[in-house]
């Protein structure tokens, strides 16, 4: 299926294909009045404190000015996102908008805009502002340095989690019904779970492009797969079911997290899948795994500069980074590759098409519960939270996060071992409609 960022979508088949909500169905493909949705937008945020709404920047004038231009087109050249509103995270550059990277030490304003972020313009969507995110995108939590913290729209005084907190707090708190993120160790993924969202990780193209991917967080799963270009895939897959933490076997699993998934399996059974339980990886060196992506991760911060009132998280990972050296690094890009895709050695190791698990170990904890603790524990604190997500980053197959019921960190993940994006996507409609009812 073509993306809706593509040249010559369709607007009746993508209609067809997404069969998006009330909502997106007003917004995109009837083709509203876009300043009618931008003042909608802008006196929603009006009622809100910055802590409330999510965003770092607020573009009004820049909204107005794009939807004027918009609705003055004639209707054969409106793009099939005309009118939506689409946040982006603040590690993303947009022409004319400060960018802040999680600090307000770090602000610059940017020339250039990036090039997703140009086909979502060239699509019709307006872009209102700038999403909060963590500093350099680095932590699950969203304490953005010198700005406001995001609160969580489902648990007041709790995490939205992160590094796109911002992102997640804008469509939970229906201001937006899709906002941009990206995700190089579960930032789309743990923010989607904490707010009760969807998302798709997408598949990295290849191994040399590092740990992150750019995506969507929403409500509406089809629309979701529509921006991103996946069709479903419909086959039957042999399905891994791990509820042990993945890096951090022995940190406990709610009980609400692990009966959600159970039950998933059980409802992907019965749509002929075959499970099959993993409490390990066999024949896989998970210590040595692991210490890859944090090597990958914190060596990543060695060109950024760093600033007085840099986070100790942050700190520390660049410590780590520089610890490892160039050397080391080289050596785990290798192993990269080695797990990397549908044939590496973890999709060899575990012999399965896609991997069931939780997505969050315990409810989205309070503000500060990570970063009050020394960084090595903030770390590994992070780590006990989310334990199965940067597998995916680091194989680099896509993924997909499902809430299961209304309980925030309740649902299922859905990572790609052996099978491509639309095989994951069929199987997360497979289980909408058990998800939705969860709490019936």
């Amino acid at each position: 299926m073509q993306s809706l960022l593509g040249k010559c979508a369709c607007r009746s088949q993508i209609r067809d294909d997404c069969h998006a909500s009330t909502l997106l169905r007003a917004r995109v493909y009837a083709m509203p009045c876009a300043r009618d949705a931008v003042e909608e937008f802008i006196a929603a945020l009006a009622a809100l404190e910055p802590q409330e709404h999510g965003f770092s920047y607020i573009a009004a004038d820049q909204a107005r000015w794009r939807a004027d231009y918009l609705d003055a087109l004639p209707a054969s050249r409106r793009g099939p996102l005309h009118g939506l509103l689409i946040p982006i995270k603040d590690l993303s550059d947009v022409a004319g908008m400060p960018t802040t990277l999680g600090s307000a030490e770090r602000s610059y304003q940017a020339q250039r805009t990036n090039p997703l972020v140009e086909r979502l313009e060239a699509a019709g969507a307006i872009i209102p502002g700038k999403s909060v995110a963590a500093e350099l995108g680095m932590t699950g939590y969203t304490e953005p340095v010198g700005q406001p913290t995001p609160d969580n729209p489902l648990l007041a005084g709790c995490t939205p989690g992160g590094s796109s907190g911002g992102a997640a707090v804008a469509v939970a708190r229906g201001l937006v019904p899709v906002a941009h993120g990206s995700d190089g160790g579960g930032s789309l993924r743990i923010p989607a779970a904490a707010c009760g969202l969807s998302t798709i990780k997408p598949e990295r193209r290849h191994p040399g492009a590092g740990l992150a991917t750019a995506g969507f967080l929403g409500t509406d799963l089809r629309f979701l797969a529509a921006l991103s270009g996946i069709r479903q895939d419909p086959r039957r897959l042999k399905v891994g079911l791990m509820l042990t933490p993945l890096w951090t076997p022995d940190a406990p699993v709610s009980a609400p997290a692990r009966t959600a998934v159970t039950y998933a399996a059980h409802q992907l059974a019965n749509k002929g899948h075959e499970i099959v339980e993993i409490p390990y990886l066999a024949g896989v060196n998970v210590p040595q795994l692991f210490h890859a992506f944090r090597t990958i991760f914190s060596t990543s911060l060695q060109q950024v500069p760093r600033t007085p009132q840099e986070s100790a998280i942050v700190s520390w990972l660049r410590e780590c980074g520089r610890k490892a050296g160039e050397n080391h690094r080289r050596e785990t890009l290798e192993l990269l590759h080695a797990v990397s895709g549908p044939q590496g050695s973890i999709a060899q190791a575990l012999e399965v098409d896609l991997l069931l698990s939780p997505m969050l170990t315990y409810p989205p904890p309070p503000h500060h519960h990570f970063s009050d603790r020394d960084p090595e524990e903030n770390f590994w604190e992070q780590t006990r939270w989310s334990p199965w997500a940067s597998l995916f980053n680091l194989t680099g197959m896509s993924a997909i996060y499902q809430p299961w019921g209304a309980t925030p960190g309740v649902g299922v993940h859905l990572g790609a071992i052996r099978c491509r994006p639309g095989a994951v996507y069929h199987a997360a409609l497979e289980l909408e409609e058990y998800a939705h009812d969860w709490d019936a």
